[in-house]
């Protein structure tokens, strides 16, 4: 898939005098059916979300679409690399960037290891749960502490 296969919406990609009117957030995961869910959930709230399937688009659409995208939500484990990494090539670029992880298991201790930070969400979603996921990341909850909490995805 190239980069010009990517549905990015307009709103995504805005001027610089255009005011921002909702959180930026880019979306990677690789099952189209959990991406499709966290993507319309998001939508309805009104933050402006692209969703991905891959670390590399992750990071082409990362470097695209400007402003800068103010949260990521990744799944823990993707086909070419792991969640953990995809979020450090991302910040990388930013120096910091407020992250979610979506983990098929509570207890995915290979995965989670690698990160110090982030707010971790495990399958099956409810929206309940992503929103206060989200919410936790973006007050910097759980952010670089060591020990990023997971949102019990029923809760």
């Amino acid at each position: 898939m190239s980069l010009k296969d990517i549905d990015v919406p307009p709103e995504a990609v805005l001027d610089r005098d255009q005011e921002q009117k909702s959180v930026r957030v880019l979306v990677v995961e690789g099952r189209p059916a959990v991406r499709a869910l966290i993507e319309r959930s998001l939508t309805r709230e009104g933050y402006s979300v692209v969703a991905v399937g891959t670390a590399r688009e992750a990071i082409e659409v990362f470097d695209r679409v400007k402003p800068r995208f103010q949260l990521a939500i990744i799944d823990a484990v993707l086909p070419s690399r792991s969640g953990t990494d995809v979020h450090r090539a991302l910040s990388r670029r930013v120096g910091h960037l407020p992250v979610v992880f979506v983990a098929d298991h509570p207890e995915s201790h290979e995965v989670r290891a690698e990160s110090t930070e982030g707010v971790w969400l495990t399958n099956p979603l409810s929206p309940v749960a992503l929103f206060e996921a989200v919410d936790r990341a973006l007050s910097g909850a759980d952010q670089g502490n060591g020990n990023g909490k997971k949102a019990k995805a029923g809760a």
